[in-house]
């Protein structure tokens, strides 16, 4: 056996052809002439080697690709050339270092960078040759959550208040990670879901807001503010008069309480007796005595949550009896009279002048005897 072009394909001894390259070639056989036996004889056959099939790959998206980095997608590849004896597809990943792709063609980030993904359909010896297609992939940082407070801080509270000051995130909604609010110390103040925040005692704290990470959404990211929690003001209370004052029983005083914390929403002022038996006082601190004795007088503050915490101030007050005037006449008597005469017998009194009772002078008999308004007996 013979072939026209061995660069083509060639022949054997037993007319096994074996292809070489693609062509047209022509395998001859040819039986030899023996003398006196059998002339020369041939036979031919024209043989075209085709090329080895070439498969086209696809991917499902073309490319190039961007992904953010903790999330994974699957690209997979689709031959011209496919089951059967074809040749199987592999992929691989160009730097694992930002990216890693499995047997399915399912790409794991592994960190911010470009990567190429390349699939190969494997060469099969006269059934496809090797083929191979790629995508760019780029692998984005995970989004960063800028958070702020509607107050930035730092902020100053009552103790007894409350504030709510919730923070606002660049990711929000959808599958972005929650929000959630802790103090630095709950003994001075604590806060709920909605960034209320509630004052327990003085003091300062931090309250502090966390976007909670999700692979391939968000990082997680952070956010606080400094909060001092002022003690409720105490107001301090003063009386016109201090005290300890005296008064006369039958008569009446004011002596009012001023407050260093006063008006708006600052509590009320209201004044008790200690005894109400010996004096009483009514809501603008005018004391009425009912019997001697001491009292004390007490002025209390209300306190208000948030505003100002309870004050008291006091005095006491001491009721003395009413004074008794000692009457002497100038003759203490008994006196005798010649009818027709007179005489002036006036009386004096221990308290006299201001505003003492006035002096008046009657007879028992004005028959016998008259007095007039100086004591002139007549």
């Amino acid at each position: 056996y013979t072939s026209s072009n061995p660069a083509v394909a060639t022949v054997d001894a037993a007319g096994k052809v074996t292809t070489v390259s693609a062509g047209t070639v022509t395998i001859t056989a040819t039986q030899a002439a023996v003398v006196g036996v059998n002339v020369q004889a041939t036979q031919s056959y024209s043989l075209t080697v085709n090329p080895t099939p070439v498969p086209v790959l696809s991917f499902t998206q073309a490319g190039p690709l961007q992904i953010i980095l903790g999330n994974s997608l699957t690209n997979a590849v689709s031959s011209t050339l496919t089951g059967g004896s074809y040749g199987a597809v592999t992929y691989t990943s160009s730097n694992p270092a930002v990216a890693t792709v499995d047997a399915a063609g399912k790409v794991t980030t592994v960190s911010a960078g470009t990567v190429t993904i390349t699939a190969t359909q494997a060469a099969v010896v006269g059934v496809n040759v090797q083929a191979t297609q790629s995508y760019s992939l780029t692998v984005n940082p995970t989004p960063v959550p800028v958070l702020s407070f509607t107050q930035a801080g730092p902020l100053q509270i009552i103790l007894g208040n409350s504030l709510t000051n919730a923070v606002s995130s660049t990711l929000t909604g959808g599958s972005y990670g929650a929000v959630t609010y802790t103090s630095s110390n709950p003994v001075v103040a604590t806060v709920d879901a909605a960034g209320k925040v509630t004052t327990v005692s003085a003091g300062t704290v931090t309250i502090t807001a966390t976007q909670a990470a999700v692979v391939g959404v968000n990082v997680q990211a952070t956010q606080s503010y400094s909060l001092t929690v002022n003690p409720t003001p105490v107001p301090v209370l003063s009386f016109t008069q201090a005290g300890p004052l005296q008064i006369i029983l039958g008569n009446s005083l004011t002596n009012a309480v001023s407050s260093t914390l006063t008006g708006g929403s600052y509590g009320a002022v209201t004044y008790t007796s200690s005894n109400p038996a010996v004096a009483t006082v009514d809501a603008a601190g005018k004391v009425t005595t009912v019997s001697a004795g001491t009292v004390t007088i007490t002025a209390t503050q209300a306190a208000v949550v948030g505003v100002n915490v309870q004050a008291t101030q006091s005095y006491s007050l001491t009721v003395n009896p009413t004074p008794v005037p000692v009457l002497s006449f100038t003759q203490a008597g008994p006196l005798q009279i010649i009818l027709g005469n007179s005489l002036t017998n006036a009386v004096s009194s221990t308290l006299t002048g201001g505003s003492y009772g006035a002096v008046t002078y009657t007879s028992s008999n004005p028959a016998v005897a008259t007095v007039d308004a100086a004591g002139k007996v007549t």
